[in-house]
């Protein structure tokens, strides 16, 4: 009863804090949720005393009913009231027993079930040519089986049949099922004849290499294993498994391919490197040219000409190496006289060349064409001389880069001379 009370006492909580709100008049406010909740609890302790007073009254039992056979006892929870006092009893109920007859009837059923679903995807007993069906219980799980089976190790406990050891022409097999239900035990014997498939000849031939091969094996003293040399009538021929080369020559020629590409990657960059540094080596002595030319009354067009006519005579004749500022300025000149516009020649020769100072060098020649040659000279000027101071700085930072990659042979060279100086010392010490 302890619970009804709780009930009570929420409820009288419940009550108070609804009383209490109503005084204060607060801002917050909860509505009737208070009052709402204080019945809710007096109508659950009404009830509660209900149950206790009549329940017992309207719940009274004097038999219980029990499961039928194969489904288990239960746990039941009640109330035996002795001389007005109540106590809780948990009751255990077992299922159902049978009577003999049942059992013994139920048995003599599962003798008739066993022979059927052994059977599996098999026709009939006197014909077994696949795995047999092996279920531990029959009779909707009233009878619980278990098997045996003659040879013994003729058949797996997941029914598979080991037919390599059973004849070849088929063989009888014992079956012995242990039937036990409730306390009732009966043996039911009955037999099967296996009979093998016809077997493909790689079949049979790996069957006859498998019986010779464990014979070999099982031979004591013996230091070689002797192959068979027939099998089905036919001879056979043992190798050992050749050495995959064709793979090894497959890897090794990816393995070429991905040098020699990583190689060309590499001189393409290297050569694009040593392209881009003979441009900017080039760079001040072609735009130095051009301001002096320009300065002596010539156009730009006939300055760029004089020097690309000058520089293709050479190139014509034996005399110096080509260079990669001048061949772009030669290509520019050929491209005039082909009848490619003075302006969008200039514009590809600084896209050809990439680099900033050149994009600058072209943009500047494109904007003096279109607003004249007024003050080009002061522009020449003035690109040359930074120009000069690039090219100045840049071959100390080339001269910087040269002196630090001669630091691994310089330390080299000075771990020889010590070599060479210690190994007498050390071997006169030893003397």
């Amino acid at each position: 009863m302890e619970w009804v009370y709780l009930y009570f006492k929420a409820a009288a909580i419940m009550l108070g804090g609804w009383i209490y709100q109503k005084r204060k008049k607060g801002k917050v406010s909860y509505g009737n949720y208070p009052l709402f909740l204080c019945l809710l609890c007096i109508v659950c302790g009404l009830t509660g005393i209900y149950e206790e007073q009549f329940g017992r009254q309207d719940g009274k039992v004097e038999s219980l009913e029990r499961n039928p056979v194969g489904e288990g006892s239960k746990e039941l929870s009640l109330f035996v009231e002795v001389e007005g006092e109540v106590y809780p009893y948990s009751a255990t109920i077992e299922e159902q027993i049978l009577t003999a007859q049942e059992t013994a009837q139920l048995l003599e059923m599962a003798k008739k079930e066993v022979e059927a679903v052994i059977l599996g995807e098999n026709e009939s007993l006197e014909c077994i040519m696949s795995s047999l069906h092996l279920p531990q219980r029959l009779q909707e799980g009233l009878v619980e089986v278990s098997y045996r089976f003659e040879p013994e190790d003729a058949v797996t406990e997941e029914g598979q049949i080991r037919w390599e050891n059973l004849n070849e022409s088929g063989e009888l097999l014992k079956v012995t099922a242990e039937l036990l239900c409730q306390e009732q035990q009966q043996i039911h014997t009955f037999y099967l004849n296996a009979v093998p498939k016809e077997l493909a000849k790689e079949e049979k031939m790996f069957r006859e290499i498998q019986k010779h091969m464990e014979k070999e094996n099982a031979a004591k003293g013996k230091k070689e294993l002797i192959l068979p040399k027939e099998a089905v009538g036919s001879k056979l021929h043992w190798f050992y498994e050749p050495e995959k080369n064709h793979l090894k020559i497959l890897l090794f020629g990816v393995l070429c391919i991905l040098v020699k590409r990583l190689c060309q990657k590499k001189q393409e960059e290297q050569k694009i490197k040593q392209r881009e540094q003979q441009l900017m080596m080039d760079y001040p002595e072609i735009v130095s040219q051009l301001s002096l030319l320009i300065g002596a009354g010539l156009t730009m067009r006939a300055a760029w000409g004089r020097i690309a006519k000058e520089y293709g005579r050479q190139q014509k004749n034996g005399h110096g190496f080509q260079r990669a500022g001048y061949e772009e300025l030669l290509y520019t000149w050929h491209q005039i006289q082909d009848g490619v516009g003075e302006i969008k020649a200039y514009e590809q020769f600084g896209e050809r060349c990439s680099l900033p100072s050149y994009r600058k060098f072209s943009s500047m020649l494109v904007q003096n064409i279109k607003k004249g040659n007024r003050g080009m000279q002061q522009l020449l000027d003035e690109e040359a001389r930074e120009a000069f101071l690039q090219r100045v700085m840049r071959a100390r930072k080339l001269g910087e880069e040269a002196g630090t990659k001669l630091l691994l042979p310089m330390g080299i060279m000075l771990v020889l001379v010590f070599i060479i100086l210690m190994i007498p010392a050390i071997i006169t010490l030893n003397i």
